[in-house]
Protein backbone atom coordinates (compact mmCIF):
# COMPACT_ATOMS: atom_id res chain seq x y z
CA UNK A 1 0.00 0.00 0.00
CA UNK A 2 1.11 3.50 -1.01
CA UNK A 3 2.03 5.66 2.11
CA UNK A 4 0.21 9.16 1.87
CA UNK A 5 2.11 12.55 2.29
CA UNK A 6 -0.18 15.81 3.07
CA UNK A 7 1.42 18.80 2.12
CA UNK A 8 0.37 22.46 3.20
CA UNK A 9 2.01 25.73 1.77
CA UNK A 10 0.70 28.48 0.67
CA UNK A 11 3.32 29.36 -1.78
CA UNK A 12 2.77 27.31 -5.45
CA UNK A 13 5.83 26.88 -5.95
CA UNK A 14 6.53 24.59 -3.11
CA UNK A 15 3.91 22.76 -3.76
CA UNK A 16 4.89 21.72 -6.84
CA UNK A 17 8.45 20.97 -6.15
CA UNK A 18 7.53 18.90 -3.54
CA UNK A 19 4.66 17.00 -5.01
CA UNK A 20 7.03 16.53 -7.69
CA UNK A 21 9.91 15.18 -5.73
CA UNK A 22 7.89 13.29 -3.23
CA UNK A 23 5.79 11.51 -6.21
CA UNK A 24 8.90 10.45 -7.71
CA UNK A 25 9.65 8.44 -4.49
CA UNK A 26 6.73 6.87 -4.46
CA UNK A 27 4.14 8.56 -2.43
CA UNK A 28 0.88 9.76 -2.83
CA UNK A 29 0.94 13.33 -2.33
CA UNK A 30 -2.44 15.40 -1.34
CA UNK A 31 -1.88 19.38 -1.36
CA UNK A 32 -4.25 21.52 0.83
CA UNK A 33 -3.62 25.26 0.16
CA UNK A 34 -6.62 26.64 3.45
CA UNK A 35 -5.56 26.43 6.84
CA UNK A 36 -9.41 24.97 7.49
CA UNK A 37 -9.07 22.15 5.19
CA UNK A 38 -6.19 20.44 7.20
CA UNK A 39 -7.36 18.21 10.16
CA UNK A 40 -10.46 17.08 8.01
CA UNK A 41 -8.41 15.80 4.92
CA UNK A 42 -5.91 14.45 7.88
CA UNK A 43 -9.06 12.20 9.60
CA UNK A 44 -10.24 11.35 6.04
CA UNK A 45 -6.82 10.38 4.47
CA UNK A 46 -4.97 9.06 7.66
CA UNK A 47 -1.73 10.12 6.13
CA UNK A 48 1.94 8.50 6.73
CA UNK A 49 2.76 12.37 7.28
CA UNK A 50 1.84 16.43 7.17
CA UNK A 51 4.32 18.76 5.53
CA UNK A 52 3.96 22.05 6.84
CA UNK A 53 5.51 25.16 5.34
CA UNK A 54 5.57 27.56 7.75
CA UNK A 55 6.23 31.21 6.36
CA UNK A 56 7.68 34.11 7.98
CA UNK A 57 4.34 36.37 7.32
CA UNK A 58 1.77 33.12 8.32
CA UNK A 59 0.98 31.76 11.71
CA UNK A 60 -1.20 28.62 9.91
CA UNK A 61 1.70 26.01 10.11
CA UNK A 62 2.05 26.42 13.98
CA UNK A 63 -1.74 26.87 14.29
CA UNK A 64 -2.77 23.84 11.96
CA UNK A 65 0.44 21.97 13.93
CA UNK A 66 -1.52 22.50 17.04
CA UNK A 67 -4.86 21.53 15.93
CA UNK A 68 -3.60 18.23 14.72
CA UNK A 69 -1.53 17.19 17.70
CA UNK A 70 -4.87 18.26 19.72
CA UNK A 71 -7.20 15.72 18.16
CA UNK A 72 -7.48 12.25 19.29
CA UNK A 73 -6.89 10.99 15.84
CA UNK A 74 -4.65 13.06 14.40
CA UNK A 75 -2.66 13.45 17.40
CA UNK A 76 0.15 10.28 16.68
CA UNK A 77 0.16 11.40 12.74
CA UNK A 78 4.00 12.65 12.14
CA UNK A 79 4.48 16.03 11.00
CA UNK A 80 7.33 17.22 9.18
CA UNK A 81 7.59 21.28 9.05
CA UNK A 82 9.85 23.95 7.12
CA UNK A 83 10.80 27.05 8.54
CA UNK A 84 13.34 30.03 7.29
CA UNK A 85 17.03 29.56 8.47
CA UNK A 86 17.78 31.98 11.26
CA UNK A 87 14.23 32.19 12.29
CA UNK A 88 14.45 30.81 15.66
CA UNK A 89 11.56 32.32 17.10
CA UNK A 90 9.45 30.18 14.67
CA UNK A 91 11.61 27.17 14.84
CA UNK A 92 11.10 27.31 18.93
CA UNK A 93 6.99 28.03 17.74
CA UNK A 94 6.60 24.86 16.02
CA UNK A 95 8.34 22.80 17.90
CA UNK A 96 6.51 23.16 20.95
CA UNK A 97 3.09 23.33 19.10
CA UNK A 98 4.03 19.48 18.18
CA UNK A 99 6.22 19.27 15.02
CA UNK A 100 8.38 16.04 14.91
CA UNK A 101 10.69 16.98 12.63
CA UNK A 102 12.27 20.75 11.46
CA UNK A 103 14.21 21.27 8.24
CA UNK A 104 15.27 24.66 7.94
CA UNK A 105 14.52 26.22 4.11
CA UNK A 106 16.28 26.41 1.55
CA UNK A 107 15.55 22.74 2.29
CA UNK A 108 17.14 19.52 0.22
CA UNK A 109 14.54 17.65 -0.91
CA UNK A 110 16.36 14.05 -0.29
CA UNK A 111 16.75 15.06 3.15
CA UNK A 112 13.13 14.87 3.73
CA UNK A 113 12.43 12.60 1.48
CA UNK A 114 15.15 10.04 3.29
CA UNK A 115 13.78 11.36 6.78
CA UNK A 116 10.16 10.13 5.83
CA UNK A 117 11.87 6.87 4.42
CA UNK A 118 13.62 6.50 7.68
CA UNK A 119 10.08 7.11 9.71
CA UNK A 120 8.34 4.56 7.21
CA UNK A 121 10.28 1.67 7.06
CA UNK A 122 11.72 1.77 10.83
CA UNK A 123 11.15 -2.25 12.39
CA UNK A 124 10.30 -0.34 15.50
CA UNK A 125 6.98 1.01 14.16
CA UNK A 126 5.77 -3.05 13.52
CA UNK A 127 7.27 -4.20 16.49
CA UNK A 128 5.23 -5.01 19.82
CA UNK A 129 5.85 -4.92 23.36
CA UNK A 130 5.12 -3.21 26.72
CA UNK A 131 7.78 -1.33 28.65
CA UNK A 132 6.13 -1.15 31.63
CA UNK A 133 7.96 1.36 35.47
CA UNK A 134 6.06 2.44 38.13
CA UNK A 135 3.01 3.81 36.79
CA UNK A 136 3.75 3.59 33.94
CA UNK A 137 3.98 1.86 30.75
CA UNK A 138 4.92 2.12 26.67
CA UNK A 139 2.75 0.42 24.17
CA UNK A 140 5.05 0.36 21.35
CA UNK A 141 2.84 -1.02 18.08
CA UNK A 142 0.62 2.08 18.74
CA UNK A 143 3.01 4.44 20.50
CA UNK A 144 1.11 4.97 23.70
CA UNK A 145 2.50 6.58 26.78
CA UNK A 146 0.40 6.13 29.73
CA UNK A 147 0.32 6.90 33.39
CA UNK A 148 -1.46 6.41 36.25
CA UNK A 149 -3.79 4.72 33.51
CA UNK A 150 -4.01 8.36 31.63
CA UNK A 151 -2.23 8.58 28.18
CA UNK A 152 0.12 11.32 28.27
CA UNK A 153 -0.56 12.81 24.96
CA UNK A 154 3.31 12.95 22.92
CA UNK A 155 4.16 13.99 19.52
CA UNK A 156 6.31 11.61 17.24
CA UNK A 157 9.93 12.99 18.66
CA UNK A 158 9.13 13.15 22.50
CA UNK A 159 7.44 9.60 22.49
CA UNK A 160 10.77 8.45 20.94
CA UNK A 161 12.88 10.43 23.69
CA UNK A 162 10.83 9.43 26.15
CA UNK A 163 10.84 5.65 24.90
CA UNK A 164 14.78 5.98 25.29
CA UNK A 165 14.65 7.09 28.67
CA UNK A 166 12.58 4.28 29.91
CA UNK A 167 14.38 1.58 27.93
CA UNK A 168 17.22 1.67 30.34
CA UNK A 169 15.51 3.99 33.67
CA UNK A 170 17.93 5.36 35.83
CA UNK A 171 21.01 5.67 32.56
CA UNK A 172 22.05 9.61 32.40
CA UNK A 173 21.24 9.85 28.43
CA UNK A 174 24.21 12.06 27.25
CA UNK A 175 22.00 14.97 24.37
CA UNK A 176 24.15 12.80 21.72
CA UNK A 177 22.87 9.87 22.77
CA UNK A 178 19.44 10.82 22.55
CA UNK A 179 20.12 12.31 19.22
CA UNK A 180 21.39 9.05 17.83
CA UNK A 181 18.13 7.28 19.42
CA UNK A 182 15.46 9.71 18.27
CA UNK A 183 16.84 10.85 14.88
CA UNK A 184 18.12 9.51 11.39
CA UNK A 185 21.38 9.01 10.09
CA UNK A 186 23.09 12.12 8.99
CA UNK A 187 20.77 14.93 10.50
CA UNK A 188 22.15 17.50 12.06
CA UNK A 189 20.81 18.13 15.39
CA UNK A 190 22.46 20.54 18.16
CA UNK A 191 22.13 20.29 21.70
CA UNK A 192 19.33 23.42 21.46
CA UNK A 193 17.07 21.03 19.65
CA UNK A 194 17.10 18.74 22.54
CA UNK A 195 16.25 21.05 25.07
CA UNK A 196 13.49 22.36 23.31
CA UNK A 197 12.38 18.95 22.98
CA UNK A 198 12.57 17.69 26.21
CA UNK A 199 10.72 20.94 27.36
CA UNK A 200 7.97 19.69 25.22
CA UNK A 201 8.10 16.47 26.39
CA UNK A 202 8.00 17.57 30.29
CA UNK A 203 5.13 20.35 29.62
CA UNK A 204 2.99 16.90 28.28
CA UNK A 205 3.98 14.56 31.55
CA UNK A 206 3.42 17.84 33.44
CA UNK A 207 -0.66 17.19 32.11
CA UNK A 208 -0.51 13.92 32.88
CA UNK A 209 0.78 14.35 36.69
CA UNK A 210 4.10 13.01 35.65
CA UNK A 211 5.82 16.27 35.70
CA UNK A 212 9.22 15.23 37.81
CA UNK A 213 9.63 11.90 35.61
CA UNK A 214 12.50 13.08 33.80
CA UNK A 215 15.38 14.52 35.48
CA UNK A 216 18.21 16.75 34.37
CA UNK A 217 21.33 16.02 35.58
CA UNK A 218 23.59 19.07 35.42
CA UNK A 219 26.82 18.42 33.10
CA UNK A 220 25.76 14.87 31.68
CA UNK A 221 22.80 14.77 30.23
CA UNK A 222 18.78 13.66 31.21
CA UNK A 223 17.26 10.49 33.08
CA UNK A 224 14.41 8.65 34.40
CA UNK A 225 13.65 9.80 37.99
CA UNK A 226 13.45 6.20 39.05
CA UNK A 227 13.36 7.44 42.76
CA UNK A 228 10.54 9.87 42.06
CA UNK A 229 8.94 7.44 40.54
CA UNK A 230 8.93 5.14 43.10
CA UNK A 231 7.76 7.42 45.83
CA UNK A 232 4.78 8.30 44.12
CA UNK A 233 3.63 4.49 43.19
CA UNK A 234 3.52 4.05 47.56
CA UNK A 235 0.31 3.75 48.55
Amino acid sequence: MTDTILIFSEDIEFHLLSKHVLMASGYQVILITEEADATTAAIQRSPLAIVLDCRRESSAGVTICKALKNHPKTRSILIVAVVEKGNEAAYIKIVEAGADRVFHRPTDPADVIDFLHHYATNPARLQRYIIELPLTRIDTINRKVFFRDKQVILGQTQYLMLKCLLEIPGKIFRRDELIEAVWPDGTFVDDRTVDVHIGVLRKALREAGAGNMVRTVRGAGYTVDLEWLNSVSVP
